[in-house]
């Protein structure tokens, strides 16, 4: 207590974890004797193996499932695939939609000014026949 106290004494930048100890000792919880890590220190799968927090069952299982997921990714990808062709099919198809309504539309005003010059030179051939 005296370190965690009086800073010069010496570093006591875990006086928690110190405590902790202590009081998980007190109520005999039961520790696994462990190792002393620093910043460095970096987690690896040996580690993990080590700690018993990685087994082979579980890589096997997580490599598996890494397999599943790879398939249903390349399948969701080819569906992707898939609907952006058909989605540039139907915006072709919408295009020629487009411009055929609108030849069709084109077609229908030239009818439709032709059967008013028609309509025009009826009127003026009737009209030429009465003044005869």
């Amino acid at each position: 207590m005296n370190r965690i106290i009086s800073p010069g004494i010496g570093p006591h930048d875990l006086a928690y974890g110190f405590l902790l100890t202590i009081v998980l000792e007190n109520f005999r919880v039961k520790l696994k004797n462990g190792k002393v890590a620093t910043e460095s220190d970096i987690i690896n799968v040996k580690t993990l193996i080590e700690y018993d927090c990685l087994t082979t069952n579980l890589i096997t299982q997580l490599m598996f499932d890494l397999e599943v997921a790879q398939a249903k990714n390349a399948r969701l990808k080819d569906e992707t695939t898939r609907l952006q062709n058909q989605v540039a099919t139907s915006q072709a198809g919408v295009v020629q939609l487009r411009e055929v309504v609108q030849l069709k539309n084109d077609m229908l005003m030239q009818q439709n000014a032709h059967l008013a010059a028609f309509d025009a030179m009826m009127l003026q051939l009737k009209n030429d026949m009465l003044t005869q």
